[in-house]
């Protein structure tokens, strides 16, 4: 049990991972740290917008599965170093292109999401990122893998 807003002191925090805890608040109270590199608040009590991510560009694992998380996906769009990202069971939203600023991205869930796009963009940006090895694309994406 807690609230994230207990965290916004801890300014140094890197990795945040406390994913099947009850722990509540609003993703916004992250916003102050600026180097987190690993989050994980998969299946907890927070809500808030992904927009609150874009404070912390040197992110690289996101894993927010079945969280009450919404918004815009470009809030990755300023997380160059993104290597894995977990959205499922998400209300996020947007074009599948926003990932175009993630050169690194080599593992990308969006199961259950409102994302759209084509995702044969991933292979000219984000060239790590194999749509063979795309977990699962909402079924409005179309993976063009042949």
């Amino acid at each position: 049990k807690g609230d994230l807003s207990a965290l916004v002191p801890c300014s140094n925090l890197r990795t945040l991972v406390l994913n099947d805890t009850k722990v509540r608040g609003r993703l916004e109270s992250l916003e102050a740290l600026t180097g987190l590199r690993r989050l994980n608040l998969s299946r907890t009590k927070v809500v808030g917008s992904i927009a609150s991510l874009s404070k912390c560009p040197e992110l690289q694992t996101v894993l927010l599965t079945d969280a009450n998380i919404s918004g815009h996906i470009e809030a990755f769009e300023s997380c160059p170093d993104l290597t894995f990202c977990q959205l499922d069971y998400t209300k996020v939203f947007g074009p599948v292109e926003s990932f175009h600023h993630c050169p690194y991205l080599s593992t990308l869930n969006l199961k259950h999401t409102q994302v759209t796009g084509n995702t044969s963009i991933l292979r000219f940006a984000a060239p790590h990122c194999n749509p063979r090895e795309i977990l699962e694309m909402h079924q409005r994406l179309d993976p063009d893998i042949n």
